[in-house]
């Protein structure tokens, strides 16, 4: 297999230490390493795929970016258990690349969409007391912001935090934070009258009054109303 680190050595092109972390992610799985067995040092992968060592530190860095394996200077490369975290985090470089295409933010923030709707009807439905004063407390300071349009955009976040916390699934966590930091530096970007943050504040409102009836249909048309009201803005300024 011996070739430069960079070097091409296969049909489709893949660069040599492409497929060593191909092997090395099959032998993870198939010989069933849990979180926190180690891998073969560098030296024994150097022998094993009879390539040097600047190929299988590039290898051992594609296992660590795709979540598979811890590096520590020093120690040989231990399994780790991916979690979404970590998987959309590595995911947001090519993400933002992405969203210059006008299709791609689009389609983003109609899976937001998607997904939002469907946390309000579920806060409708089963959030409990907790949830409730978590969102009171989100709409509170979405209100006492109005004016300052950065301390708007943290409490315009906040509110809808609660609502993926509300779920219960840490996943939804997760995504939410990769929504925050994927959509809010477009987002700052746009020259965004008072009126537009009052906009807003006003779908918090209908929102929270929708969830704190328990209406889960009008609670699933306020956040559709709200973020559609958001996206026609965005498409206004952006082109999208």
């Amino acid at each position: 297999m011996s070739s430069g680190a960079n070097g091409m050595d296969d049909e489709s092109g893949k660069k040599l230490y492409e497929i060593i972390s191909d092997k090395l992610t099959d032998m993870i799985i198939g010989e069933g390493l849990k979180p926190g067995d180690r891998l073969p040092s560098e030296r024994a992968l150097m022998q094993m795929f009879d390539v040097g060592r600047p190929a299988i530190r590039e290898a051992l860095l594609v296992l660590h970016n795709n979540g598979l394996v811890a590096l520590h200077n020093g120690r040989r490369a231990q399994v780790r258990q991916p979690d979404a975290d970590m998987i959309l985090s590595n995911s947001t470089p090519a993400v933002q690349n992405l969203l210059g295409n006008p299709g791609t933010l689009r389609d983003l923030f109609f899976a937001r969409l998607f997904l939002e709707k469907a946390l309000a009807r579920h806060a409708a439905l089963d959030g409990d007391a907790q949830d409730m004063r978590a969102l009171k407390r989100a709409l509170e300071e979405s209100d006492a912001a109005l004016g300052d349009r950065e301390r708007y955009e943290r409490a315009d976040i906040a509110f809808h935090r609660v609502l993926f916390n509300a779920a219960g699934n840490p996943v939804f966590v997760v995504v939410h934070r990769a929504l925050d930091v994927w959509l809010t530096e477009r987002w700052r970007q746009l020259d965004r009258p008072l009126e537009r943050d009052q906009a807003s504040h006003a779908g918090h409102v209908e929102i929270f009054e929708s969830i704190a009836m328990r209406d889960a249909d009008a609670a699933e048309r306020a956040m559709e109303k709200h973020l559609t009201l958001a996206w026609e803005f965005w498409q206004a300024r952006l082109g999208a």
